[in-house]
This record gives structure tokens, sequence and C-alpha cells, in this order.
């Protein structure tokens, strides 16, 4: 079973913190007048022609029910723009969600071993499971959660387990989320397209950014 070392609690809540304080003050200072471009990172997951024309960025939490919902709106335009788009996830886990961290880095065990698209499908389709923050779900019963959608999608458990242990892809959570934060982003999901920021995550203006974007 996945645990939750007294390591991982302490620099967890460091890091929850300084994405709360982050958030405060971004609350409190308004919009910044001129937000950074939007960085990429190498390595981020995606699905599309790696040429693909536009490439739409989606800042999620896992553990976000907003997140879950829009995955039908993502697979309808990938259905639409099969060769024209390309989407990316970005990692963006609020400090609201006290799962968010260990799910983030859960999905990138995964993808380490070539699973992340099914751990993000299950997490995602089993939210209600360790996800719901109506319900007093403990920490012990999201692990033991997470350890069985690792197994049920064929991982090496020993690997995955040590990998969250360690905290081996934190870093990389840690830099999704220092790119939102400089491109303005706040909430989840937020979408860019093309490095400019969607107002909305509806389909309408998803499609209508992809549409402008196309046409330049």
């Amino acid at each position: 079973m996945v645990g939750f070392p007294r390591e991982y609690k302490i620099l967890g809540i460091i890091a929850i913190a300084a994405i709360a304080i982050g958030v405060l003050l971004f609350k409190f200072a308004g919009t910044p007048p001129s937000a950074a471009p939007l960085a990429d990172r190498s390595g981020a997951y995606s699905k599309g022609l790696a040429d693909a024309r536009v490439v739409v960025s989606e800042f999620a939490d896992f553990q976000c029910p907003a997140c879950r919902t829009v995955q039908s709106t993502i697979a309808k335009l990938q259905s639409e723009y099969p060769r024209d788009v390309r989407f990316v996830f970005r990692h963006f886990p609020l400090p609201s969600h006290p799962y968010s961290q260990i799910t983030a880095q859960a999905s990138e065990a995964a993808g380490a071993q070539g699973k992340f698209w099914e751990m993000h499908d299950l997490l995602y389709n089993r939210q209600d499971e360790w996800g719901d923050t109506t319900k007093n779900i403990s920490a012990d019963k999201v692990s033991e959660l997470i350890s069985g959608y690792a197994s049920i999608i064929g991982l090496d458990m020993n690997k995955f387990t040590q990998d969250l242990e360690k905290g081996t892809y934190r870093p990389i959570i840690i830099e999704d989320s220092n790119a939102a934060a400089a491109a303005g982003v706040n909430a989840t999901p937020t979408f860019f397209v093309n490095g400019e920021r969607v107002s909305s995550p509806s389909y309408e203006s998803l499609k209508r950014a992809i549409d402008e974007a196309l046409a330049k």
C-alpha cells in the first residue's frame, strides 16, 4: 500500500502553504497587469500529433470536480480536431484539495511506467471514491485506493510505491504550479490555446479559441 511518510506530510504541508499564499496574494492583488507568458515543460504528457498547429494546455487538479466534468469536452474536441490540435496536461493541485498533491504524483509515477493516461482516467472516473470533499475520507483509505488503481493498470508496485514515498516526481508538480501561477492561473481547470489563456473552460469558448488559432 502506498504510504504517506512523515517527511512527505511535512513537505506536502509546506508546498500547500506556499501555493495557498500565492493564491491569496493573487486574489487580493487582482489579475496582474501583464502575466508572464506560459512556460512549456519538456515531457508533459499530451494527446495528438507532435506537429499539430494548435496546442491546448490544460492546468488541472485530479480532486477538482470541474476538471473531471471537462474531460468529456476535451474528448469531444479531440474527436473534432484529430490532426490539428494537441492536448497537453499540466498540474495545478489546489491547496483546498488535500489529496491533489499525492494523486498528481501518482499520475507521474504511472507515467514513468508508460501508464499516465490510464492513471489519469482512473483518478477522474473514480474521483467519488477518493476525492469527495464532502466525505471524511482518510489518508490511509486514499493510499489504499491509489495502490489499487496502480495494480489495476498493471504497474510495478514496488517502483510505484517507492516513487511516491520518495517524492520522486514532486519537482514536476512544483514546476507546473509555478508556471501556472506566473501565467496568472488561480483556478482549475484553466486552458491555454497556443499560449493564450481561454476565458472559460466551456466547449464553446475552447472551440472558438481553437478555430481562431487555426485561422491565423
